[in-house]
């Protein structure tokens, strides 16, 4: 699957969210995400650390359903909420409803 991970994280007003004075795009939550828990085994840490490294480059990316799926689970350990539907809904827009 294709997702562009360069689109930015907004604020409430519409405009761009700033991390340490840039934007912040869905590549620095889901890289920073997968580096923020405890994996349960060195391999795991391996495969998240190779992951949030190619994912922090940004620009459209290929991953597979699964490496999707391992940022959708972590990203609520370290972003808030608001951050955390976004990202949600950049990865998978048939996986979030809009209330």
């Amino acid at each position: 699957m294709k997702i562009d991970f360069s689109q930015p994280i907004k604020n409430f007003d519409g405009t761009p969210a700033q991390y340490q004075e840039k934007v912040l795009t869905l590549a620095t939550v889901c890289a920073l995400s997968l580096n923020s828990s405890k994996p349960s085994d060195a391999m795991e840490s391996v495969q998240r650390g190779n992951l949030a490294m190619t994912l922090f480059k940004g620009g459209v990316i290929d991953i597979t359903p699964e490496d999707c799926s391992s940022c959708r689970s972590i990203l609520h350990e370290a972003w808030a909420p608001a951050i955390v539907a976004q990202a949600y809904k950049m990865l998978d827009p048939d996986t979030v409803r809009e209330s």
